[in-house]
């Protein structure tokens, strides 16, 4: 009779020791996902912020919100800048901090105007909101564009670059090529 009792005293403390870890195990795991599903969130929020303006434009409608790369194409830019007579005057505010999104409100390229065009991100490329990063695509005829308009001329008749190094100095930054092979040597345009 003596081991009856203890025996089931051990099996109410085997049985309330499983039962706790049991609940260890369900609030560990529930507590993980909970914990990264929120991380996950505030970063989103944080990486949309960090858009501004052009936060609605850079979500994929067609996606379930994953985020899409922003382009600037020629055929577009050149009817820009045709409208504008290559003089551009920002609107509205710029509320984003990305480098890209600074340069194209210094040339007045807004959400909404359908200049900029949106492309899928690779599904094998980081996520922008864990790499904090989105770069915008540029043609090369509109970098060209872009460094006519805001070079800075010591020769107002420039026809070549100088030797021995090419140095194009730009309103937000300076870009210099080796002429040997035209091999971007220093990029410290911030875009």
């Amino acid at each position: 009779m003596s081991d009856q009792p203890r025996s089931s005293y051990a099996g109410v403390i085997a049985d309330a020791q499983q039962t706790v870890t049991l609940t260890e195990t369900i609030i560990s795991l529930v507590g993980n996902y909970v914990s990264t599903t929120y991380k996950n969130k505030r970063a989103t929020e944080e990486f949309r912020e960090r858009l501004g303006e052009w936060a609605d434009e850079a979500l994929d409608p067609d996606r379930n919100g994953k985020w899409r790369q922003p382009c600037l194409r020629i055929e577009k830019f050149e009817k820009h800048m045709i409208q504008h007579d290559g003089q551009f005057k920002p609107s509205g505010k710029c509320t984003s901090s990305f480098a890209w999104a600074q340069l194209l409100y210094a040339l007045d390229i807004r959400p909404g105007n359908n200049i900029v065009e949106w492309k899928t991100i690779s599904i094998t490329a980081p996520d922008p909101v864990e790499s904090g990063q989105i770069s915008l695509e540029v043609d090369g005829s509109v970098l060209c564009h872009i460094v006519n308009l805001f070079r800075y001329y010591s020769d107002p008749d420039p026809n070549e670059f100088e030797r021995p190094l090419a140095r194009v100095d730009l309103g937000f930054g300076k870009l210099v090529v080796k002429p040997e092979n035209n091999e971007v040597e220093e990029n410290q345009l911030g875009v």
